[in-house]
């Protein structure tokens, strides 16, 4: 059976702390993703098979998609008002669930990568199995100075 580690608060904090200035990540609650219109990065083992996921709620979605490459905070807004992300948001977004595939790995666990982002209404086939088997959960509440707060979830199989 593949394991793969469910990240704590800290771990979260540590690796994000190095884009982030003045984050905050605290344990969170589960969110559905669907409903919240979700950003969902879908990783894959060598092998190819989905095996994990990390989502962002909507509002975390703007928030880091924003901050990461300095949007000013009322572009943020604008798209928590308007719903919608950007291209340089969803750019950003990608690229910071690429670098939270390390949430999911240690010394001793199988590797993988992040294979593509979509949104939660949007999933692949192989994606929607696979989280019909998700076994480990875990969810932190982040916020951001300035650009405001949202939930993460990492879950696998």
């Amino acid at each position: 059976m593949i394991t793969f580690p469910m990240p704590s608060s800290e771990k979260v904090s540590s690796m994000m702390e190095t884009l982030f200035d003045g984050l905050v990540v605290k344990p969170g609650k589960s969110f559905e993703w669907v409903e919240s219109r979700a950003m969902v990065g879908v990783y894959v083992s060598d092998a190819g098979d989905a095996v994990a996921a990390c989502a962002t709620d909507f509002p975390l979605s703007a928030v880091l998609g924003s901050a990461l490459s300095m949007l000013p905070p009322p572009v943020c807004k604008e798209a928590l008002t308007s719903g919608v992300l950007n291209d340089v948001m969803k750019e950003n977004l990608k690229e910071i669930m690429n670098i939270c595939s390390r949430l999911l790995m240690d010394d001793f666990s199988p590797h993988l990568k992040l294979l593509s982002m979509h949104p939660a209404r949007g999933l692949p086939p192989a994606a929607t199995r696979m989280l019909l088997e998700v076994r480990n959960r875990a969810h932190f509440g982040l916020s951001l100075p300035r650009y405001g707060s949202g939930f993460l979830s990492v879950v696998s199989v």
